[in-house]
């Protein structure tokens, strides 16, 4: 999918803007070697929730990903998101107002716009919780569900 770019990314990180990444990589993906990645291959749902609950933003680099369920729990859990043009739904929910950046896919656009999203100015908890129940909604799998049948 393009987590090798984040990889570069985070090799590129001279300042350490990133302190920590936990990289979900499926079988087939390579590991990193860098002390400030923890690569998990599989973790539960509970897990999984407290990835989320401390995490400051979601990164998924995408070269393709026409759909992307991660990024429904990236809003569920309000975190921003940082991903690429290719990213399906990550596109979808920042072009919808959802904070985060889309960047292009490469190591150095990754980087900078995680310090975009480092500095930049977040809507208001109110704002923030009213979008995320429009937007998960609207991405519901009744809908989802209801467009693929009209196609």
């Amino acid at each position: 999918k393009g987590i090798d770019l984040l990889f570069e990314a985070i090799s590129m990180d001279k300042f350490g803007n990133i302190k920590e990444l936990n990289a979900l990589l499926g079988k087939k993906s390579k590991e990193n070697s860098n002390h400030r990645i923890k690569v998990r291959r599989f973790v539960s749902k509970e897990e999984l929730v407290a990835l989320f609950s401390t995490s400051d933003v979601f990164v998924l680099p995408c070269r393709f990903e026409p759909y992307g369920l991660v990024f429904i729990e990236a809003v569920r859990m309000g975190l921003p998101i940082l991903t690429t043009e290719n990213s399906g739904l990550g596109k979808e929910f920042i072009q919808s107002g959802w904070p985060g950046e889309i960047v292009e896919p490469d190591a150095k656009s990754i980087l900078d716009g995680l310090d975009r999203i480092r500095t930049k100015q977040l809507q208001s908890i109110e704002t923030r919780v009213k979008l995320q129940a429009e937007l998960l909604g609207e991405f519901n799998w009744n809908n989802i569900a209801n467009t693929i049948v009209k196609l």
